[in-house]
């Protein structure tokens, strides 16, 4: 947990005249701070994800010719300018991973095309979903079960290097 956003927060509740406790559901500025918070461990996990490939491609044992030409490019990971979040761009291919709201993340996967055409592989949402007081899941586009987070990752990232 980031310590300065922690400081921030006991700052804003010693600040105020009186000090906030929760009430019978999360408050939607607290959803908001678990939302971010999350997108953040994604972008943690994403960025292991592309150091390990860039670890592949300096290392001899893995220098096949097929791998080669696979590991040609680089990935690149940026954050976004409009809003939380983040995108992992390699050549065409996009995978972003925006904040929309308290308690919503977007998912894009998409490939630029020539002539400003663009083709969308995912286009998907998580939810939070609160089933107490207390916490937070998250659900992939109001599916059955909840996320863990190294397995998204890891589906993402599969079709990332399926598509390239």
């Amino acid at each position: 947990m980031d310590i300065e956003k922690t400081k921030s927060w006991i700052y804003k509740q010693l600040s105020t005249k009186k000090v906030k406790f929760p009430s019978e559901n999360l408050e939607e500025e607290d959803i908001k701070d678990l939302t971010c918070d999350f997108l953040q461990e994604l972008k943690a996990i994403v960025q292991h994800y592309i150091q390990a490939y860039d670890k592949i491609k300096s290392d001899e044992s893995y220098s096949t010719k097929s791998l080669k030409e696979k590991l040609n490019n680089s990935f690149f990971i940026y954050d976004l300018a409009d809003t939380l979040g983040f995108m992992v761009f390699k050549k065409h291919y996009k995978l972003i991973f925006a904040y929309i709201k308290p308690g919503q993340i977007r998912i894009k996967f998409l490939k630029q095309k020539p002539l400003s055409e663009i083709e969308v592989f995912v286009d998907t949402y998580l939810n939070a979903v609160s089933k107490d007081t207390m916490s937070i899941r998250w659900v992939h586009d109001n599916k059955k079960g909840f996320i863990d987070k190294e397995i998204l990752v890891r589906y993402y990232m599969k079709r990332f290097l399926e598509e390239i």
